[in-house]
């Protein structure tokens, strides 16, 4: 095996357990805001934001250097921003037009609502393609020769 099968071994582990700890640490926060503001709760969620923060630097770093090494690769990258923009929109147009009393009440309003709506809608595609692409250029990688 090769050092380069090696790093991309490493990389998609990594990326793998990422995803896992990201997923269990925003699954895991208690509902109670009280609870959210103190304590392992807030922390978690605060992960959460760093790990969002990381995958998004690294998607425009490659995405940058992608480009400067083929000026085509622009294509798929404005490509790849319409489409999340466009799941974007139907995350947003799935959302209910009523806002439950109890969001009400903590001062969520229906725009919010809605836009969080598909951000999370948003969130779970990518996380499902991200992992779907990693397993699959992980078994693509495994059979070139």
């Amino acid at each position: 095996m090769n050092s380069k099968k090696l790093i991309t071994y490493i990389y998609y582990s990594i990326v793998v357990v990422l995803i896992v700890i990201f997923a269990y640490r925003t699954y895991s926060i208690p509902s109670d805001a009280k609870e959210l503001q103190q304590g392992p709760a807030s922390f978690g969620l605060w992960q959460s934001y760093i790990y969002i923060g990381i995958a998004v630097f690294a998607a425009l770093v490659l995405s940058i250097i992608g480009i400067v090494q083929k000026p085509k690769a622009l294509i798929w990258t404005l490509g790849g921003i319409a489409v999340l923009a466009v799941l974007f929109f139907i995350g947003k147009s799935m959302a209910s037009d009523i806002v439950p009393q109890v969001m009400m009440d903590k001062g969520i309003t229906l725009k919010t609502f809605q836009m969080s709506h598909a951000g999370v809608w948003v969130a779970g595609v990518m996380i499902g393609l991200t992992i779907l692409l990693a397993i699959a250029s992980s078994v693509k990688t495994i059979f070139d020769k």
